[in-house]
């Protein structure tokens, strides 16, 4: 099983996810975030450092402020903007939309309201992400590498790197 920096129990303890929700509509969100967001913010030295630290319970030092303070958020703000962006799921009936019973559905624009708050909170943590690695030297992390190039970040699920 993929590694994930946050649980689904801190989702639905920390955001406006509902403890209800099957985790498993949502879990794969944040490891796609990890892959598509958080590699590219970190370039995958330092992603696979972080995440070989954190599987083995030693974050420790610069790593783990970078763990704590930018990693967790970004996590969290843009797996919960990817779960409202897509409230899909395919089955043996063919794709459908999910939707709780008793329950009045947000329109298409309240929804992109809604997911677009999760993406602004993720953009700050970035912004505060790009200041705070200019100021704290880690040896793993460069701009370029593997095809990952964070000295160029782009939109990406709509948000956007500086």
């Amino acid at each position: 099983m993929e590694t994930l920096f946050i649980t689904p129990k801190y989702l639905t303890e920390n955001t406006h996810l509902d403890g209800n929700t099957d985790s498993v509509n949502y879990s794969f969100h944040i490891a796609n975030v990890q892959m598509t967001i958080i590699e590219r913010m970190l370039g995958t030295e330092l992603y696979d450092k972080i995440l070989s630290d954190f599987e083995a319970d030693s974050l420790s030092g610069l790593y783990l402020e970078l763990f704590d303070k930018f990693v967790k958020p970004v996590t969290k703000y843009s797996s919960v903007a990817k779960y409202i962006s897509s409230p899909y799921a395919v089955g043996k009936g063919g794709v459908y939309k999910n939707t709780g019973e008793d329950r009045e559905s947000l329109s298409k624009e309240e929804k992109d309201v809604f997911e677009g708050e999760y993406n602004s909170m993720a953009q700050i943590y970035l912004d505060r992400f790009d200041k705070w690695i200019r100021n704290n030297y880690i040896s793993e992390y460069k701009t370029t590498q593997d095809e990952v190039d964070a000295g160029t970040q782009q939109v990406i699920t709509d948000i956007r790197f500086i």
